[in-house]
């Protein structure tokens, strides 16, 4: 009985000797990796880099535990947008908070710097091409202009080698529907430099600006040219005139007359096998939108 006395008086000491060792403050050594951040990675890549960090952290030996696994488990992401020597001394406490280690009373190092050296990539320029775009429009609204994208251009950086296997950059298959005042879309990249791990990219997506007007609406009643007749043909059309129902841009100074539209109908071309042929608008101004043609057929008799 009286040996275990002993033996929790013991074991107790030791508890409370080390209780009070582990609770004063010392000096401790630790190493931290540096990871680097906020240059362009895909106009530079790195040549060479300081990447680790020798500091002395003074707190009692519960934080030091705790700051050891933090540290083992954690990079201290240090920004540099070129290439530059950082004043370590400047950063040291942005490294106690960016970590959140507990129970530092005094951090330092003897590096004064760290440093990163970068080296450009090769760069080339590209134009993105709408491809696939299907656009659809409220009533009365219509595309006035050409489609416009934001930046107008693009920039690969990586090897000669793999930019010379890019021939372009297009946009992927878009649809947007209902589209009235003019509207700004979010259109992405086909990521064609994803088959190459050396490319980079300046933008991954792009703004798409869809320009519109008003459109109003107004017809005309034309008569129906034949095409496609032989100098011995001899053919009768019924009817004779269609009216055709166009959008006008209400923007600029357009100027309509019905003699810029033709309506036309291809004998050539008929199904012989019908009596019928389609009417089709074969001149218009590229200000309108043709909205309907009636009707859309025309019956036709050969005279022999």
């Amino acid at each position: 009985m009286r040996y275990r006395a002993y033996g929790w008086a013991l074991i107790f000491s030791v508890v409370i000797w080390l209780t009070s060792a582990m609770s004063e403050v010392r000096s401790y050594e630790s190493v931290v990796r540096v990871q680097w951040v906020g240059f362009d990675t895909a106009r530079y890549v790195m040549a060479a880099s300081d990447n680790q960090l020798r500091v002395t952290i003074n707190s009692n030996g519960f934080s030091a535990l705790r700051n050891h696994a933090t540290l083992s488990s954690q990079p201290f992401l240090l920004s540099a947008a070129t290439d530059t020597p950082v004043f370590v001394s400047d950063d040291l406490q942005t490294l106690v908070s960016q970590l959140g280690l507990p129970g530092v009373r005094g951090i330092e190092t003897r590096q004064e710097t760290l440093s990163l050296s970068l080296n450009e990539r090769q760069s080339r320029a590209y134009v993105p091409q709408i491809r696939h775009l299907k656009l659809s429009f409220v009533e009365q609204y219509g595309l006035y202009g050409t489609p416009r994208l934001s930046p107008d251009t693009v920039w690969l950086y990586g090897s000669k080698e793999s930019l010379d296997k890019v021939l372009e950059i297009e946009t992927v298959d878009a649809t947007f529907s209902d589209i009235g005042e003019t509207s700004t879309y979010t259109v992405a990249l086909k990521p064609v430099w994803k088959q190459y791990p050396d490319l980079r990219v300046s933008a991954q997506e792009v703004s798409l600006e869809i320009p519109t007007t008003i459109y109003s609406e107004h017809s005309y009643v034309l008569p129906i040219q034949l095409q496609g007749l032989r100098s011995n043909d001899s053919v009768r059309i019924y009817p004779e005139q269609a009216q055709v129902t166009f959008w006008m841009a209400s923007q600029g100074d357009h100027k309509l007359a019905s003699d810029m539209f033709r309506l036309s109908a291809d004998f050539e071309h008929r199904d012989s096998a019908s009596d019928r042929m389609p009417i089709r608008v074969a001149n218009f101004p590229d200000f309108v939108r043709i909205k309907q043609i009636e009707p859309s057929e025309v019956r036709y008799v050969v005279i022999k």
